[in-house]
């Protein structure tokens, strides 16, 4: 408002109409009135995304000029001026390089400083001592931004107190100045901008200062305290000496470009001054990457303003709490002498343990796992083995199992030769006598094993030799023998024969024992695997000292009733006998071995998982290395060639079987027609998923085969059209078999010779078929198949191996395959290939045994042009055809491929 028109209105005494929100401008002065405007002051923005301002007038009631030395480029000492404004109310503020423009007019001096918002001014009304002409020396002033030196400190003093007076307060330059160098230390601060986005800022400390690679001034101002920690070597001063630390450049430069060749392989990073920031990758990415990097290369490192130790830390165990067969184990950091619990597990070497974050030694990542508390089992040498140095509480008494069986396996290498015992009725090799040195030694120290010798090289006379020798000692009551029952026979007899002191019974039949009572006068109580299932709830009644396990691959399925039984019978020692402890998989020796000595191999699924146990996947040599380290204590493997020399030998030799044209025609239609729909479920993807009754659902409610099934079906039908046509249907009946032929022929040379000859098969029709054939022959005939009494298995067996002329044993695969001595037979047939070759091999070991004299002759017949040679192939070039197809016989697939497949119904 013109000053005439406030005149014109004071006159009239009218009060101008003005609005007093917002800021304030006060004018006036001499004779005129006073008067306010309803004046609001905003501030510029810096950039578009900023809001506007309101800014906060300040008056100028006084300026100050503080000195920082600094060093020239030519190495002279300078100035810096450092200029901070006041107003009335003493609010202090130094004048930056973000600060506005002095703007200057002959009424006054306006600066703006952004940073904080306020606008400080000083008009010519606020200079009533001052002449006009100081308005541009207080602008100067404002703006005094460069080095001085020491004369021109001098001379702007006096300038300002003669012509400024009070208004400008001048500091005198420093009088005594100390400057020493040092290197600073890398700081990299990582967080999270507003953005989201993952940043890094580098900044280099000297003492307690911090910098960022654009503050300027190459000199820092620190205390004498602060030299003094620094340990910097220094002249003595006198007292009100300043201290500086020289800024190094050239250390500085190096770190930067460090901090930037951390982030070169980082996706998506991007440089802004001495900022990284990467919109791709999270905060913690980059610290796992680019954090750690820095810091093996000595920066210090904080993220989201927490600091990580510098010292690394190491990851550790606590044993925290045990029981009777089990001791937990709780994660644990130790720094510096000092137990950490783990928060938090960031990346696999960071690690959050409070209010700090931890980064583990090279080679101590954090493993899947590892924060989670354990319960481990006392035995579990495995899985102790992995962590043992890694525990600090070694003493702990839950360690005190692992420790003394460590030290007993450890004595492996020493085993003292044991002595035969007097009652032991018979002589044993050398080989035997080994052995039962060993099986002492397992007794000695509380352990289990396998004695898994070839067949016929007396597991069973071993055994009785360790059982009579306890017994003399006082060390045993009773012992409980689970075998085969085709074997529970030949363990009666032996056993009278060898160990006639200790008393045996077999339990089985009708009439066998109801009560623990009627078994416990005897030294050893001999039951069949079926037989003790039935009984398992007395037999967990009865006292042992011995549990013997024959021909324990029986219990080689992990899920078998027969082997969770047995694992639940308390016997103090429990060995294990047989020639084949591993057939298809290492989780058969698991399933062996967990009932032996529970816990030693741990868990069933952690077991799969450190050595392949499960059917899919390839073989882990290292892993199966680290196996056989753990088991090879425990398990006695002799074969005949090693410990037999006398052993006559044997010859085996595959025979060929052409098969005739109306056999052929039939095979042909089958194997066409499998192949057929085998192709047609392979190119459906496999089919539908099998349901727990072994059928899938069609959409009509319908119940069809599984893909499995229909496998099956197809490798059963197409090897029973190979042996025997009848098999596959009745109407072939009249089909010729030439695989029957070509064994009458054979059994009718045997027989012209006077010599003996073992027939198996897996299939009781064949053997059937065999005996109709033979009739014509000159031959005693004997038959063993799962339908035989047990009182007659033993009768059919003596009456063979006691036969006088030419004599044919019919046995059955699976109940004659092990567990009996047939040594008078000079001859073996394989009627028809099984899969799995371990299998094959004992049942030649019924003949090819210690007592044996002359050599034995095993054939393989198989059926030319049909699936029963394509197994043979299959079974040269994959020796895990047992795994990879059947598991047992009535098993499922395992990890055939297709291209197997396709080959085993191929024309």
């Amino acid at each position: 408002r013109d000053e005439a028109a406030a005149r014109d209105e004071a006159a009239a005494g009218t009060e101008p109409a003005v609005a007093t929100t917002g800021a304030q401008l006060t004018g006036g002065g001499g004779d005129r009135m006073a008067f306010t405007l309803p004046v609001e002051v905003y501030l510029s923005r810096a950039t578009h995304w900023e809001r506007e301002r309101r800014a906060q007038l300040r008056r100028i009631s006084g300026i100050e000029i503080d000195w920082e030395p600094e060093v020239s480029r030519e190495g002279a000492m300078m100035l810096m001026p450092r200029v901070t404004v006041v107003d009335p109310e003493g609010h202090r503020e130094t004048v930056d390089h973000d600060s506005g423009e002095v703007e200057l007019d002959e009424r006054g001096v306006i600066l703006p400083v952004f940073s904080s918002g306020s606008i400080w001014h000083l008009f010519d009304r606020d200079l009533p001592r001052l002449s006009l002409e100081a308005l541009g020396a207080i602008a100067d002033t404002l703006t005094l931004q460069h080095a001085l030196a020491y004369h021109e400190v001098m001379s702007l003093r006096a300038l300002c107190s003669e012509h400024l007076g009070e208004l400008v307060r001048v500091a005198p330059p420093p009088a005594t100045l100390r400057i020493v160098t040092a290197v600073p230390v890398p700081v990299v601060d990582v967080a999270e901008d507003e953005l989201g986005y993952a940043t890094a800022r580098l900044s280099y400390r000297y003492g307690e200062r911090e910098v960022n690679p654009t503050t300027s001034g190459t000199l820092l101002p620190v205390t004498a305290d602060e030299v003094e920690k620094l340990d910097i070597a220094t002249e003595e001063a006198t007292e009100g000496t300043l201290w500086y630390i020289s800024r190094s450049v050239d250390a500085e430069m190096e770190f930067s470009d460090t901090f930037g060749d951390a982030f070169d392989d980082i996706d998506g990073s991007f440089v802004a001054g001495d900022r990284f920031f990467s919109p791709r990758v999270s905060l913690w990415e980059l610290v796992a990457s680019a954090g750690l990097e820095l810091l093996e290369r000595g920066f210090e490192l904080r993220v989201a303003g927490t600091p990580v130790a510098r010292i690394r830390a190491s990851r550790r165990y606590r044993v925290v709490e045990s029981g009777e067969s089990w001791f937990a184990v709780e994660p644990t950091l130790v720094h510096a002498g000092e137990f950490l619990e783990i928060d938090e597990v960031i990346a696999e070497r960071l690690v959050r343990s409070g209010s700090r974050l931890y980064v583990l030694k090279p080679g101590d990542e954090i493993p899947s796992g590892f924060i989670e508390r354990q319960r481990i089992h006392v035995r579990d040498m495995a899985a102790i083995e992995e962590i043992v140095e890694q525990i600090e509480n070694q003493s702990h008494p839950g360690l005190r199992e692992y420790h003394d069986l460590k030290q007993r396996l450890s004595s492996f290498e020493s085993i003292a030769p044991a002595a035969v015992p007097a009652g032991f009725s018979g002589e044993l090799r050398p080989y035997q006598r080994d052995g039962l040195s060993w099986l002492r030694f397992l007794h000695d120290y509380g352990l289990g094993g396998i004695l898994a010798d070839d067949m016929g090289l007396g597991k069973t006379i071993q055994t009785l030799a360790l059982l009579l020798s306890v017994r003399e000692e006082g060390a045993m009551e009773r012992a409980l023998v689970v075998c085969p029952v085709s074997t529970l026979s030949n363990w009666e007899s032996e056993s009278r024969r060898f160990a006639p002191e200790l008393r045996a019974l077999v339990h089985g039949g009708q009439g066998r024992a109801a009560s623990i009572d009627a078994l416990r006068d005897y030294d050893i109580v001999l039951v069949s695997y079926d037989t003790f299932l039935r009984d398992a709830a007395l037999f967990r009644e009865l006292t042992l000292d011995y549990l013997i396990l024959d021909e324990a691959q029986t219990i080689k399925n992990p899920s078998a009733k027969r082997r969770r039984a047995l694992a639940e019978l308390s016997a103090t020692h429990r060995i294990a006998l047989t020639g084949t402890p591993v057939e298809n998989g290492v989780l058969e020796l698991w399933s062996i071995m967990d009932v032996l000595m529970p816990g030693l191999l741990g868990a069933r699924t952690v077991f799969s998982r450190r050595y392949g146990g499960g059917k899919r996947g390839g073989v882990d040599h290292d892993a199966l290395a680290r196996l056989q380290r753990i088991v090879r204590p425990l398990i006695l493997r002799r074969t005949k060639a090693q410990v037999a020399p006398e052993l006559p030998p044997r010859e085996e030799q595959i025979v060929y079987a052409e098969l005739s044209s109306r056999q052929a025609s039939l095979y042909e239609t089958l194997r066409s027609t499998f192949e057929q729909q085998i192709e047609a479920q392979l190119a459906a993807g496999g089919g539908l998923p099998d349901h727990a009754d072994g059928r899938d659902a069609s959409p009509d409610g319908a119940k069809r085969r599984t893909p499995s099934m229909m496998i099956l079906e197809a490798m059963l039908r197409l090897r029973q059209a190979a042996i025997l046509p009848s098999l596959v249907d009745d109407e072939h009946s009249t089909t010729p078999s030439a695989k029957m032929d070509l064994m009458v022929d054979m059994l009718s040379e045997i027989a012209a010779e006077g010599n003996k000859a073992l027939v198996f098969s897996q299939f009781t029709a064949v053997l059937d078929e065999v005996e109709r054939r033979l009739q014509g022959l000159q031959m005693t005939r004997f038959r063993l198949d799962g339908s035989t009494p047990q009182a007659r298995r033993a009768e059919q067996i003596a009456a063979f191996q006691n036969a006088s002329g030419s004599a044919c044993f019919l046995i059955s695969l699976k109940a004659g395959g092990t567990g009996i001595n047939l040594t008078a037979a000079d001859y073996v047939l394989l009627l028809d290939p099984w899969w799995n070759p371990a299998v094959e091999a004992q049942a030649i070991d019924r003949s090819h045994r210690i007592g044996r004299n002359g050599t034995v002759f095993a054939y393989r017949l198989v059926a030319r042009g049909t699936i029963e040679e394509k197994m043979l192939r299959l079974q040269e070039r994959k020796r895990e055809m047992a795994n990879a197809l059947i598991k047992a016989d009535d098993g499922m697939l395992g990890s055939l491929s297709a291209d197997d497949l396709r080959e085993l119904f191929s024309r």
